[in-house]
């Protein structure tokens, strides 16, 4: 990663899987390199605490459902990631295939 002085805060980091463990160091990791976060997993009320851990630190973190299973799901996630802020990254952490 570079220095977050040198990133420009108008790149979208998408986590999908990112309520725990690895995605959700991710997603932080991230957001201190000064990405927007856009964070999903299949129970989006449990991206509540980590939404709550980037904005307390600064950063931008947007989170929703998303059943990574679902084709039409993920497109519209990435479609409404896209309209935050041009989409840099893109990481899966998912189990789900």
């Amino acid at each position: 990663m570079t220095d977050s002085a040198a990133r420009p805060r108008r790149a979208t980091a998408v986590v999908v899987g990112a309520g725990n463990y690895i995605g959700a160091a991710v997603a932080k990791r991230f957001a201190a390199e000064g990405y927007t976060v856009v964070a999903g997993r299949r129970s989006g009320d449990k991206l509540a605490p980590l939404v709550a851990e980037i904005e307390a630190g600064g950063g931008r973190c947007v989170a929703e459902a998303l059943d990574a299973r679902c084709e039409d799901q993920v497109m519209a996630f990435l479609d409404r990631a896209d309209a935050i802020a041009p989409v840099e990254v893109c990481i899966s952490t998912s189990a789900a295939t």
